[in-house]
């Protein structure tokens, strides 16, 4: 989709119509994109052309929440309301090891940038840590005292930054899963949080604002960045220098990275952005 036209580019996803799918993301390199579907079945298609090159059809019991591939786009993670992760071949499109068990629906879930770790939040108010070629956990849970609704791994793989409907954003050890810092304290649930490039910063959100942290410190950097209404996610570009963030009131909203003043309102829509990706 061109955002500035809000029109189609390419032709119609191969097979897409036989499923009602609910979400899709691109692998790193943008060669390859994934789709989870309400009948629990998950799609692959080859991003330049829209042609398929498999269908996943899962073992999951339940509403798959998210599937995200590695960085070397070879393998894929889908995490499901059935309180499990499971780790996908996209060569044979067939699961391999078994599945990543929390005691709550799973509704996060990130790969290292190496893609030998693989980070899941769950509803049980845990965050794990798991080898990414094996889905074999490593260390103890990382704990909050509610729902984790958000984590993002350091670029390094050194960090793990989680969120939590118990108002606090966490910094752990991305090794071992201890903890590193106090709590991050906001007035309400966190939704999103993310580490910028060089892994320095961090940028998380709550209802209608975000915050800029040093990710060292725990300190917060400039001014407060504020919505009309509740930001759903907030990412930093790939250069570091600009935040963006969109809110359920149909505006992505791009902000200086060093003290959080409003540079620009790109886009929008009436029925609101979900998601979104800098190129």
């Amino acid at each position: 989709m061109n955002v500035e036209s809000q029109s189609p580019v390419g032709t119609q996803l191969a097979n897409s119509d036989r499923h009602q799918f609910q979400g899709f993301n691109f692998s790193d390199d943008n060669k390859r994109l994934v789709g989870q579907a309400f009948d629990k079945s998950i799609g692959v298609w080859d991003a330049r052309t829209g042609m398929s090159t498999g269908e996943l059809k899962t073992g999951h019991e339940s509403l798959i929440w998210n599937v995200v591939v590695s960085p070397d786009g070879k393998r894929a993670i889908s995490i499901s309301q059935d309180k499990t992760a499971r780790l996908w071949d996209l060569h044979t499109n067939m699961e391999f090891g078994d599945p990543m068990k929390h005691q709550g629906n799973v509704r996060s879930v990130a790969f290292s940038s190496d893609g030998l770790q693989v980070v899941t939040g769950s509803e049980d108010g845990t965050a794990q840590l798991w080898n990414g070629l094996t889905g074999v956990p490593l260390g103890e849970p990382m704990r909050h005292e509610s729902n984790v609704t958000c984590l993002d791994f350091s670029p390094d793989g050194t960090r793990i930054v989680t969120g939590s409907s118990d108002k606090t954003a966490r910094i752990w050890d991305g090794r071992n899963g201890k903890s590193l810092n106090s709590p991050l304290a906001h007035d309400s649930p966190v939704a999103s949080v993310s580490f910028n490039p060089n892994g320095s910063r961090l940028v998380t959100s709550a209802e209608r604002t975000a915050y800029l942290w040093k990710s060292e410190s725990a300190e917060t950097i400039g001014e407060s960045m504020l919505h009309p209404d509740r930001i759903r996610a907030v990412k930093f570009s790939p250069d570091g220098t600009r935040v963006a963030s969109i809110s359920i009131e149909g505006t992505v909203r791009i902000w200086n990275a060093r003290n959080g003043s409003l540079v620009a309102i790109l886009v929008k829509s009436s029925s609101g952005w979900q998601s979104f990706q800098f190129q």
